[in-house]
């Protein structure tokens, strides 16, 4: 890993944890992403998984949007590697551990939380649609002879 890639990734680190748990990330958690990227070898490929991760880093509603997309037509992203590593770190560290806790309440107020995420996620889908299916496409057919 380079000596500028360990300041990526924690900037990385807390757009992504923004977007997984809505808080900023814990030291600890920087420091294990870092690491996790360090040996699984998390870099992006050229091309479309680059620009992927690329938008991803911009924001954390960029990185909702593409995992979205990528949770739909890039499954075996490396956007979605980076964010399985970071769900595996955030969900055994207090305080982002409550977000993936089960909520109390009536099977109701289930359903309706359930329908309120579904219509969510379908949206930031459609919206990475507009925005990286034609770059998916553009990157596919440049490798193409």
């Amino acid at each position: 890993m380079s000596a500028g890639a360990a300041p990526a990734l924690a900037r990385e680190a807390d757009v992504f944890t923004a977007a997984l748990v809505g808080a900023p990330a814990a030291p600890y958690v920087v420091r294990e992403y870092v690491r996790g990227n360090e040996a699984l070898a998390l870099s992006p490929a050229p091309g479309f998984d680059s620009a992927l991760v690329a938008l991803a880093r911009r924001g954390p509603r960029r990185a909702r949007i593409a995992d979205a997309y990528a949770g739909l037509f890039a499954r075996r992203s490396t956007l979605r590697r980076k964010l399985a590593l970071l769900v595996a770190i955030l969900e055994v560290v207090p305080p982002s551990d409550r977000a993936f806790a089960p909520r109390p309440g009536s099977p109701l107020a289930t359903a309706l939380r359930l329908a309120a995420t579904v219509a969510a996620a379908l949206a930031l889908a459609l919206a990475g649609a507009v925005v990286l299916a034609p770059l998916q496409l553009a990157s596919r057919l440049r490798r193409e002879p």
